[in-house]
């Protein structure tokens, strides 16, 4: 399947986009959807798996970088990215979710602020697969 990941963020006032295409698969098991893909960048390859229930969205990676980010809307969630130069502590303060995902694709939409080193990052990203 077709994943596309675009994530619009704002830092210190600017604006920037992140978008990642890749074949991957999904597939729904126990009420969760989950979706498993590959990047490839200058870096090397980055194994991604997205878990989304009804109320929660759990973002595995690993790679050049590894961390497993968790996004609740009832509750400040943290979590340690792993760098080659080192770890580093963030915390993600979700805003919003939308799930509209089904056993054929769909679309995932995740609205949230991360606070990485005293800086705050807003980030709106979308995940349509299909």
């Amino acid at each position: 399947m077709d994943i596309s990941v675009t994530n619009r963020q704002r830092i210190d006032g600017r604006n920037d986009t992140i978008e990642e295409t890749a074949q991957g698969s999904l597939y729904v098991k126990n009420g969760k959807t989950y979706i498993i893909y590959k990047t490839e960048t200058e870096n090397g390859i980055s194994s991604n798996t997205i878990i989304a229930d009804g109320r929660t969205v759990t973002v595995k990676r690993s790679g050049f970088h590894s961390a497993v980010l968790r996004f609740d809307r009832t509750r400040r969630t943290q979590t340690v990215c792993r760098m080659p130069y080192g770890n580093m502590m963030m915390e993600i303060e979700t805003e919003k979710i939308v799930n509209a995902l089904n056993e054929n694709g769909g679309k995932l939409r995740l609205v949230y602020t991360t606070h990485l080193q005293g800086q705050i990052i807003y980030n709106d990203m979308s995940i349509v697969v299909g």
